[in-house]
């Protein structure tokens, strides 16, 4: 029986409000905030830091188990950044913490497919993907760091249109190959290799936990926002079997090329950049072992993967294991 996808962690940034100091009404029972006793002295980094984001706002409240809670400066009248804040809390009725958490889950709907949109969009302007004249070599280097073993299921995260698959398809027959993309239009058009087209984003993968036997993502990572690296590393462990392999290609910020050209791994559709000590300490830190780069990209052609001296490589290829 197939195991359901965990719930995600609540997203603090979604369920936080701001609000600004009120006195009680007459004739009402609305609470009076600044009249709350401080249940504890904070200092400004923790205590705007409680909810899991940093915020220039004075007041900033998260509703818990019926409570509402924000922290406080204690000279609400032009505190300055380095002032004491304090935690404050008071009790709110049912029906408003069902409609504040009702609100927040059409809001994180809304916000996720506001990111597929943009990510979409994203992909379908630029094409470069289909340009690259290493598609074909690098999907020959994932079959050689796949696992040993036939009827493999490996998920193709970020598939396009499928040129890579069909070389791993050569390379491994016996592989099971799933696609991934954002772009419903280029899974439609996916070769007859791929036995199961999957649309979504990386931060939540429509799979069921522990199911795959191994994640490609040729060039994929650089594309995320920031905020969406650590979510897609935290689904591929999900997805994972135990004893499951990632495998990533993505641009090394350190190439020699970059340098002398003066140039960065940023530009159109490239969000983020990856160092390859940085990404293998990620990795780690969410649950895989084994972790080994070698090296990617055109240079590879010439001098193969396993020089020790990243900077000759134009890309590298990281692969770990689920712990």
């Amino acid at each position: 029986m197939s195991r359901s996808r965990r719930s995600r962690a609540p997203s603090a940034a979604l369920s936080v409000w701001s609000t600004q100091p009120c006195e009680t009404r007459p004739g009402t029972k609305r609470p009076s905030w600044r009249s709350l006793p401080a249940t504890s002295t904070l200092s400004p980094r923790l205590a705007l830091g409680l909810e899991g984001a940093h915020s220039t706002l004075d007041f900033r409240g998260a509703f818990e188990g019926g409570s509402i809670c924000w922290a406080a400066p204690v000279n609400t009248q032009g505190s300055q950044p380095g002032a004491a804040h304090v935690l404050r809390q008071a009790r709110v009725p049912a029906w408003w913490v069902g409609l504040t958490k009702s609100s927040s889950q059409i809001w994180e709907c809304l916000m996720d497919q506001s990111a597929a949109d943009d990510y979409e969009r994203a992909n379908i302007v630029q094409e470069a993907a289909e340009r690259d004249t290493f598609t074909v070599e690098r999907y020959r280097q994932f079959a050689r760091q796949l696992p040993d073993g036939d009827h493999a299921h490996v998920l193709d995260v970020g598939c396009s249109t499928g040129r890579g698959g069909v070389e791993l398809a050569r390379a491994r027959p016996g592989a099971v190959l799933w696609g991934l993309d954002v772009v419903q239009r280029r899974l439609d058009e996916l070769p007859a290799v791929y036995t199961k087209r999957i649309c979504g984003l990386s931060t939540a993968i429509p799979i069921d936990d522990e199911i795959i036997d191994a994640i490609l993502a040729g060039e994929f990572l650089e594309h995320l926002r920031p905020q969406d690296v650590d979510p897609t590393i935290f689904e591929f462990h999900r997805i994972l079997k135990v004893g499951g392999r990632v495998i990533l290609t993505t641009p090394n910020p350190n190439a020699i090329k970059l340098r002398i050209l003066k140039g960065s791994v940023y530009g159109p559709g490239h969000l983020t950049q990856h160092h390859a000590s940085v990404l293998r300490t990620r990795l780690r830190m969410h649950g895989f072992k084994n972790v080994k780069v070698r090296g990617s990209g055109k240079a590879s052609r010439y001098i193969g993967e396993h020089i020790p001296f990243l900077p000759l490589y134009g890309s590298y290829i990281i692969r770990a294991d689920k712990c």
